[in-house]
């Protein structure tokens, strides 16, 4: 029994070829697995690569996200607490006009009475 630790599988498979011959069915079909597997690893570890990439991109946008929300809701709280304190100045002027228009007509009332 041969063991081949710590090698890796090109060792392996040169070892093999220089025993059986490079056109050994087992060397040709060991070879084409380990390029399939080199292939593989490479899209994989090119899929691991992007989709951290894009993990990234998506954390910033998620903060960045949450930085515009929190500004929004900060722009609308302020402008609930200038509309609140427009309404009651609004409230208060018509308050005052009532006010005047009350006066207005009493004192026109009290006008009216001396004048008969």
């Amino acid at each position: 029994m041969v063991h081949n630790k710590g090698m890796t599988i090109e060792e392996c498979v040169a070892r093999l070829e220089a025993r059986l011959g490079k056109d050994d069915p087992l060397v040709v079909q060991l070879r084409d697995a380990a390029t399939a597997t080199a292939l593989m690893e490479a899209r994989q570890s090119l899929a691991l690569r992007e989709h951290a990439e894009w993990l990234v991109e998506y954390d910033k946008a998620i903060v960045e996200s949450r930085r515009e929300a929190e500004a929004s809701k900060r722009e609308w709280e302020a402008s609930k607490r200038e509309w609140a304190a427009s309404r009651r100045e609004w409230d208060q002027r018509i308050k005052d006009l009532d006010k005047r228009i009350t006066d207005l007509v009493s004192g026109f009332g009290a006008y009216l009475s001396r004048q008969q």
